[in-house]
């Protein structure tokens, strides 16, 4: 009764174009949306290993994983960073709209099978990548830890956010090439309370692009010991020919 009238004062909409959900709905897609495959999921099939970018069938890493010499062991993204998806996000971080993020979240737990991806890893933390003080003040949130919420509740892993901090008030990244964003990332992160040292922990991203913000997070959680740092994300930028 109390879910049908919050349904009625607040009704669940489609994240892409914004119809009105049944109530029994498990994801905020719209049955015309999901047949067009607005948001497309990434084969299973043949990710590379590290990035978990899809590529050829005789390959394990890809092209990039291979020349680069990257600090974290593994990231899973769930989705291609197309342009639904990209409006959606941009929706979700730039035009003050979290309960598009708490529906996101939904669709990631959904998707999520944490034995399968990591072969049974138990996982000790999961932590929102952080974005600096100032920046979330602004936006009123910080989307990663809307995302991280529900995934950390769903597989009982500890929501970490108070000892992990980005402390330098980086520019935004997309304008930026490779070299930008690593330049731009230096000296971006900190450890307060090094509650990290050897254990097991899940980054959390809306964004996979180049690797640079989840490869210096684990950089600096490396450097203080960590054991093993992966990272789930919602999306992936697509290079062709991997």
């Amino acid at each position: 009764m109390i879910s049908e009238l919050l349904n009625f004062i607040f009704p669940k909409k489609c994240i892409i174009c914004g119809e009105i959900l049944n109530l029994k709905k498990e994801i905020a897609i719209c049955e015309s949306c999901d047949k067009e495959k607005l948001v497309e999921k990434i084969d299973n099939v043949n990710r590379c290993k590290i990035c978990s970018r899809m590529i050829s069938f005789n390959s394990k890493i890809c092209k990039d994983c291979l020349s680069n010499d990257f600090s974290f062991d593994k990231n899973f993204s769930l989705f291609k960073y197309n342009e639904t998806m990209k409006n959606i996000i941009s929706r979700f971080k730039f035009e003050d709209n979290s309960f598009i993020g708490i529906l996101l979240s939904e669709l990631m737990c959904k998707e999520i099978n944490l034995n399968k991806i990591f072969k049974n890893r138990i996982f000790d933390f999961i932590i929102p990548v952080p974005i600096h003080w100032n920046r979330e003040r602004k936006r009123g949130f910080n989307q990663s830890k809307i995302l991280a919420k529900k995934i950390s509740q769903k597989n009982k892993i500890f929501l970490e956010t108070k000892n992990f901090l980005r402390v330098k008030n980086t520019k935004a990244q997309f304008n930026l090439n490779k070299i930008e964003r690593e330049e731009n990332l230096r000296g971006a992160f900190c450890v307060k309370k090094n509650i990290f040292k050897n254990k097991n922990i899940i980054l959390i991203d809306d964004i996979f692009t180049t690797g640079s913000t989840i490869n210096n997070c684990a950089k600096t959680l490396k450097k203080i010991g960590s054991n093993y740092v992966a990272s789930i994300t919602l999306s992936i930028t697509i290079i062709d020919n991997l």
